[in-house]
């Protein structure tokens, strides 16, 4: 699939030359009742049409020509394509999808439920915010970069399928995921049982270490991108912020790349263009803090004042918020959200090495009586993180074979 705009991504209704189809018929409506058409330019992109169909050449569209010809300003067009498209989502196929009803709203744009025309499976569908139209160069890298990532596959990843343009709207279809996000449970139910936020974690890291793996950056982890299936899978979604490692990606020189400010961490939120793997690794950890106190470590009246919150201030430890929670799981998950890179946990596998451990109070109070916070050396820092986990483990062996003894 091309990656420039083209023509025919609307499935076209059955209509005389002449005639309009129900869909432009409703864009000039809304167009007038907004006040931004009225009935001299209407007739004259009439004529233009018209004219175009007569000679078989240019875009026939009526909303095309009334934007070519300078009768709308984009603004206005872009405005006027999304009302219709909440008006006709049904009747709509991009790029070999057929839409079927929307299903989410975020900051990049909507998702869609939809369905792959070629095999009838069940896919999503998200059609990208008007601030991707206007630089063409913006818009090849991102589905460059959308198509790479969406090379990885691993079984806590939503799947990417296709990325393009159609008829002057840009999207990216993925794996479709019934279910609910982490965010949408922590505002339903509030905090996690500790079990199940240890076990939610483990899949959001291993799809980080497959990411990270393969080059990429993720850049956007948060609890409204880890989404919990009906099944009980973890699948972490929207890799459309996803950055190679080795890019100096235009993505984010743009600002584009800036993630969530509540889950960015505060190196992505001085420069997004100089961050490694450790930011992903706190945007994990404010969404393992969040299943677990209910809330996420920094609230402020305004995103300035959280932004400047978190880059002056410690996030605030974990344990205040629920009492009884592991030392050892506390300990990683304020590592995880320290300020300074380098305390971070080093990669997800030194993450997976504490979570993977057994996390029995009755083994850790064996270990320590006092609150520690643990943070890797700058040097063989993930050696020390897998070091503990090694150790949790044995520590776990000991106690059973210390009760079979009994």
């Amino acid at each position: 699939m091309s990656i420039g705009p083209r023509t025919g991504g609307v499935k076209a209704e059955a209509m005389e030359p002449e005639g309009l189809s129900e869909r432009e018929e409703h864009f000039c409506s809304l167009a007038r009742e907004s006040g931004y058409l009225d009935e001299t330019a209407f007739e004259e992109a009439m004529e233009i049409r018209r004219n175009r169909l007569a000679a078989g050449e240019g875009p026939t569209k009526l909303p095309t020509i009334l934007r070519e010809e300078g009768f709308l300003a984009d603004d206005r067009y872009h405005e006027l394509r999304r009302r219709v498209l909440e008006r006709f989502p049904k009747e709509r196929s991009i790029g070999g999808f057929r839409i079927d009803r929307k299903v989410g709203k975020g900051g990049m744009g909507i998702v869609y439920r939809a369905i792959r025309l070629e095999d009838e499976k069940v896919v999503a569908v998200k059609v990208l915010g008007d601030h991707f139209k206007h630089d063409p160069k913006l818009v090849e890298r991102f589905v460059r970069e959308f198509r790479a990532i969406s090379s990885v596959r691993h079984a806590n990843l939503v799947e990417g399928h296709d990325a393009g343009c159609e008829d002057e709207v840009y999207y990216y279809a993925m794996e479709f995921v019934d279910g609910e996000s982490v965010k949408e449970r922590v505002l339903r139910d509030g905090r996690f049982e500790i079990k199940e936020a240890v076990r939610i974690a483990q899949c959001v890291a291993r799809a980080l270490d497959a990411i990270h793996g393969a080059g990429f950056l993720h850049r956007d982890v948060k609890s409204s991108n880890v989404l919990l299936s009906e099944e009980g899978e973890v699948k972490l979604s929207d890799l459309g912020l996803a950055m190679d490692l080795e890019s100096d990606s235009s993505l984010t020189r743009t600002g584009t790349g800036l993630g969530s400010a509540d889950y960015s961490s505060p190196e992505q939120l001085k420069n997004a263009a100089g961050i490694d793997g450790r930011s992903d690794i706190y945007s994990l950890g404010v969404t393992l803090f969040e299943m677990l106190a209910g809330r996420v470590p920094f609230i402020a009246g305004s995103q300035a004042s959280l932004i400047q919150r978190k880059l002056k201030e410690d996030a605030p430890d974990v344990g205040s918020f629920r009492p009884g929670i592991p030392a050892r799981l506390r300990d990683l998950v304020n590592a995880m959200l320290s300020r300074k890179p380098e305390e971070r946990p080093s990669e997800p596998a030194a993450v997976l090495a504490v979570l993977d451990a057994p996390l029995s109070e009755r083994v850790l109070r064996r270990k320590t009586t006092a609150r520690r916070r643990l943070k890797p050396r700058k040097k063989g820092g993930a050696g020390m993180w897998i070091a503990l986990g090694a150790l949790g483990m044995l520590a776990a062996l000991a106690l059973v074979v210390f009760l079979v003894a009994r």
